[in-house]
C-alpha cells in the first residue's frame, strides 16, 4: 500500500520540474526580451533625438555664419579672377567675424567658401585659400553649387584638420548653397562640433535601461513570489497526501477487516495485511490476480452487479454479501461494500471491504 500510495503522490506533484523553474525561465527569457526591446527602443530615441538636436545645432551655426560672417560677402567676391591681393583682402574683412562666431560657441569649428569653380576664396586655414576642389570629385560640394544643403560625418583625419582632431573626436561637414537674388553664386562649408549630441548616447541609454531594469526587477518580483505560493500550495499538497496516506494505512493494517484495491476489470492491485490471517492468502500474492476467481461461483454474478453498480455511480457505496475460497478450500461468508475511488490520484480504484461473518450466517 505504501508503494501503491507513493506513487500516487508522486503522480500527483509531478509538476515540480516545472514549477520550480518558473523563476529560472522568467529570468533568462524576460532579460533576453528586455535586453532586446530596450536595445531597439534606445537606438530608435536615440537616432531621433540625435537627429532633432543636430538639426537645430546645424540651423544654429547656419543662421551664426549667415548673418555674422557672410553678411559681409558680396555675389562680386564669388566672381573670377581670384587674385591673392583680393583673398586676402577677403580674409582681412571675414577673419574677426569668423573669430567671433567661433568665440561665442556656435559649434563652428571651420569655414570654406568656395566659388562654382570649386575655388576656395576663403577659409580660417590661410593656405586653403585659393585652392581648387573639382566639384565633380566632392558630391556634397556638387550638390551644394546645385542649391542643395548635404551633411556627412568626419573623423577629422586629413592632415588639414590635425589641429581639429587634437580637440575633438569628430565633426560634421555641412554643405550649403551660398544664393544671391535667387541665384547660387556659390557654396560654403562648415565643420560643425559634435558636443552637443555626445550626452544624448548614455543618457538616453541610461534612462531606458534604467526603466527596463526597474519593470524587469518588479516583475521578477511578481514571478518569484508567485513561484513561492506555487511551492507552499504543493508542499502542503504533499503534507495532505502524506497525511492521508499515513490515516489510510493506520485503518487497513489496525482493522480485522480486509481491505482491497481492484481495477475496471475486477484485478487485485492491492490487498490489506489481514487478508492473510482471514483469507489464508499473503497479500503479495493476490496483486494481479481476479478476485472472482476466489468468488463462489453462485456468488459471481452478485459480485459483477456490486462492481457495475459502484462503477456507475461513483458517488454510492453498495454492499452485498459473497462467499470466498480460503486458503485451505473452505468457504467464508463476508459482507463486502464497495466506493469507487478511481478518480482519487492516490488510490486510483475500487476499494472493496471485506467483513467477515462467517460465524454469524452459521448462527441463522
Amino acid at each position: 500500500m505504501s508503494a501503491r500510495l507513493a506513487g500516487g503522490s508522486a503522480a500527483a506533484i509531478g509538476y515540480r520540474p516545472r514549477r520550480l523553474g518558473l523563476v529560472a525561465w522568467f529570468t533568462l527569457i524576460g532579460a533576453t526580451v528586455a535586453l532586446f526591446v530596450a536595445g531597439v527602443s534606445a537606438r530608435i530615441v536615440e537616432d531621433r533625438l540625435t537627429g532633432h538636436v543636430l538639426d537645430q545645432t546645424v540651423a544654429r551655426a547656419v543662421d551664426q555664419v549667415e548673418l555674422g560672417i557672410l553678411d559681409h560677402v558680396t555675389a562680386e567676391d564669388f566672381a573670377p579672377p581670384f587674385t591673392s591681393e583680393r583673398l586676402a583682402h577677403l580674409a582681412g574683412r571675414l577673419d574677426p567675424h569668423l573669430a567671433r562666431v567661433i568665440r561665442d560657441g556656435s559649434g563652428v569649428l571651420r569655414l570654406h567658401l568656395f566659388a562654382n569653380d570649386g575655388t576656395v576664396i576663403y577659409s580660417d586655414l590661410a593656405a586653403k585659400r585659393g585652392q581648387v576642389t573639382a566639384p565633380a570629385g566632392s558630391p556634397l560640394l556638387a550638390g551644394a553649387l546645385a542649391g542643395h544643403s548635404g551633411t556627412k560625418s568626419s573623423t577629422l583625419t586629413s592632415a588639414e584638420n590635425s589641429d581639429l582632431k587634437e580637440r575633438h573626436d569628430g565633426a560634421l561637414e555641412v554643405y550649403i548653397p551660398f544664393v544671391v537674388g535667387g541665384t547660387v553664386v556659390g557654396a560654403y562649408e562648415i565643420y560643425q562640433d559634435l558636443a552637443p549630441i555626445r550626452p544624448i548616447r548614455p543618457l538616453v541609454w541610461g534612462v531606458i535601461l534604467g526603466g527596463f531594469g526597474l519593470l524587469f526587477l518588479s516583475l521578477f518580483e511578481i514571478v518569484r513570489r508567485a513561484a513561492a505560493t506555487i511551492q507552499r500550495q504543493q508542499a502542503e499538497r504533499e503534507s495532505l497526501l502524506r497525511r492521508s496516506e499515513e490515516r489510510f494505512r493506520s485503518l487497513i493494517e489496525n482493522t480485522s477487516d480486509v481491505i482491497v484495491i481492484l481495477d475496471r476489470d475486477a484485478v487485485v492491485r492491492y490487498a490489506s495485511p489481514p487478508a492473510e490471517r482471514v483469507w489464508g492468502y499473503a497479500p503479495a500474492t493476490l496483486e494481479g490476480r481476479c478476485l472472482l476467481d476466489y468468488t463462489h461461483e453462485v456468488d459471481v454474478v452478485a459480485a459483477h452487479d456490486l462492481l457495475a453498480q459502484v462503477a456507475a455511480t461513483p458517488e454510492s457505496s453498495p454492499s452485498t454479501e459473497l462467499r470466498l475460497r480460503h486458503a485451505d478450500a473452505s468457504w467464508r461468508d463476508f459482507e463486502v461494500i464497495a466506493r469507487n475511488l478511481i478518480a482519487d490520484v492516490g488510490i486510483g480504484g475500487i476499494i472493496l471491504t471485506y467483513h467477515d461473518i462467517t460465524e454469524r450466517k452459521a448462527f441463522e
